[in-house]
């Protein structure tokens, strides 16, 4: 199992454009926790597990909790120890790999890990969603050209692409947008520290479904997504009802401003 045993799919580059779109999005968009929101999107996720082309395992699970890792270190080599960013991330995506294909090599893939891995991340994922509260942070939006973020989002994707059979499930839970996304939050990063905690409780479901259709129920894998869409998509809405809210209200405003046209004196 090697780099040239690698097999570049459709899915693959479906993959690559699919991230370059999210990452350009969460550049511009200033609000820290609408950034946030769209790295709860799994749809990275999704293409990943076709492009991967494995059943969810442990792995996938696992996985989240490297994930609220990944989160974690750039905060604190960039917050606590006054790292540059690029060297925050760069760290901790190496970091997060490193892990990735060790865990992915010494873990059983039995439904017993499987299980016991879904307790505790559902049980980390509720302790951090409600025992952390927002804190109030900058948004930010960037300035620096989509050309400059392209390439490296798409090295970035080509690399995991290189190695995923070596990080198995770990490579659908990447952060393939969150590289940027935490250049980008790099003033909030405390907010996105908090709702990739909630990511973990409410992917969670997604996945299990997933492993169930899969493994019990003879789902194919593209199947089995659309059932884990139908159960993650009730969960985000409910988790994230304040985003959604601001969200709607902006919307109202808008729409209010377009239909109240100012009074024309005739003369």
């Amino acid at each position: 199992m090697g780099f040239m045993n690698v097999q570049i799919s459709g899915w693959d580059a479906i993959l690559m454009i699919a991230v370059c779109l999210m990452g350009t999005l969460v550049a511009y968009v200033h609000d820290p926790g609408r950034k946030a929101f769209i790295l709860l999107l799994p749809i990275p996720f999704s293409i990943a597990n076709l492009s991967l082309g494995l059943k969810v395992d442990v792995s996938n699970v696992l996985a989240l909790l490297v994930l609220y890792g990944f989160t974690q270190c750039v905060r604190i080599l960039y917050n606590v120890v006054k790292l540059n960013i690029v060297v925050s991330i760069v760290i901790s995506a190496a970091a997060y790999c490193a892990i990735g294909i060790t865990l992915a090599k010494v873990v059983p893939k039995t439904e017993m890990t499987f299980w016991l891995s879904s307790g505790i991340v559902l049980a980390v994922g509720l302790i951090i969603h409600f025992a952390i509260s927002d804190s109030v942070e900058p948004g930010y939006r960037t300035s620096l050209p989509v050309w400059k973020k392209l390439p490296i989002i798409a090295m970035v994707v080509t690399v995991l692409v290189l190695i995923k059979l070596y990080l198995q499930g770990f490579m659908t839970i990447f952060p393939m947008v969150g590289v940027i996304a935490t250049y980008e939050s790099r003033y909030s990063l405390g907010m996105t520290c908090r709702k990739i905690g909630s990511l973990m409780f409410v992917m969670l479901p997604m996945i299990v479904v997933m492993h169930i259709a899969q493994t019990y129920c003879g789902f194919g894998i593209a199947p089995s997504i659309g059932i884990g869409w139908i159960v993650f998509l009730p969960l985000l809405f409910l988790f994230n009802r304040d985003i959604l809210r601001q969200n709607v209200l902006l919307l109202l405003k808008a729409g209010r401003k377009e239909c109240v046209s100012p009074e024309v004196n005739e003369t």
